[in-house]
């Protein structure tokens, strides 16, 4: 007999622990028209939504209605981030929200407590910093921008609970890889042989100035290399790792389609995004050792 797993004592769907027996339900819960349409016949996906509700103990009727597949990838909704984080076993208690201010101005504090920690860990994000065009920003902005603290506040203090899962408004990979110098230079693919036009590499100019996070629009000729420099360059002036992510965020609709169409400047791009968290790291935890010193 294959040993079952019951994710919550009252569902209908005990999912099994053994490999094979997992894939054969996921094949016949495929079946269902009952399932969301990425689902359906397809049994691969299915099965990944379970070993996710395995690590977590998520009930898996539920959970498959909060996940999609774009671009070839399981996203889940916002409201995920949170029930990982809190189900992780991570946190010594739930993620607590409050918020203040109104409209433009309405930010929120995402703080908690890590497991073996006394001392509760904090993010604040801005409304205006996150925002996107999505409807659900215009009726429940105070809902949408939780979720985003929520995901902001794992990817910076529990970074192994969400490791590369992808969230909704959310499209830069977090652990992409690495090109060594490249702290002020993007450097770019070399052209293809048939290519004799010479290509500059996007280079940042040495004395960035802070601009508010806000979107850029997308090139109307489809080149992307001015694009990038612009969005690097603005990027480059941000004060603090919140405003970073705030580019992110806000312009992650052309990225999705730059990361499309020119996947190798987009993996360069990556790169210089995650050297441009790691220096707002750095500056944190220098201004942190002044404070105590």
């Amino acid at each position: 007999m294959n040993d079952l797993t019951t994710i919550n004592p009252g569902t209908s769907i005990r999912l099994p622990t053994d490999a094979i027996a997992a894939m054969q339900l996921a094949r016949e819960l495929s079946s269902a028209r009952t399932l969301p349409q990425a689902f359906q016949k397809s049994p691969a996906d299915v099965f990944m939504v379970m070993a996710i509700c395995g690590r977590y103990g998520f009930d898996f009727l539920p959970t498959i209605w909060e996940c999609s597949i774009i671009k070839n990838r399981l996203f889940f909704s916002g409201k995920m981030v949170a029930a990982m984080l809190n189900a992780s076993g991570a946190l010594a208690e739930r993620l607590n929200y409050e918020y203040q201010g109104e409209g433009d101005d309405l930010e929120v504090i995402v703080t908690a407590r890590l497991t073996g920690e006394t001392t509760p860990r904090a993010v604040k994000v801005k409304l205006k910093s996150v925002r996107t065009e999505n409807e659900n920003w215009k009726r429940n902005p105070e809902q949408q921008i939780g979720y985003a603290a929520a995901r902001i506040w794992g990817r910076r203090h529990t970074p192994e609970v969400l490791l590369g899962m992808m969230f909704e408004g959310e499209i830069i990979d977090i652990t992409p890889d690495r090109v060594p110098d490249i702290r002020h230079t993007i450097v770019m693919p070399e052209p293809e042989p048939e290519q004799t036009a010479a290509r500059e590499p996007i280079a940042s100019p040495p004395t960035p100035k802070h601009v508010e996070p806000s979107r850029l629009a997308g090139p109307a000729d489809g080149e992307w290399r001015p694009w990038a420099t612009a969005f690097i360059t603005a990027v480059r002036g941000s004060q603090t790792l919140d405003e970073v992510d705030a580019w992110v965020a806000l312009n992650e609709d052309a990225l999705i389609v730059m990361r499309e169409n020119e996947p190798k400047m987009y993996r360069m791009l990556s790169n210089a995004l995650e050297q441009q968290r790691d220096e707002r790291k750095e500056a944190a935890g220098a201004e942190s050792d002044d404070d105590a010193g």
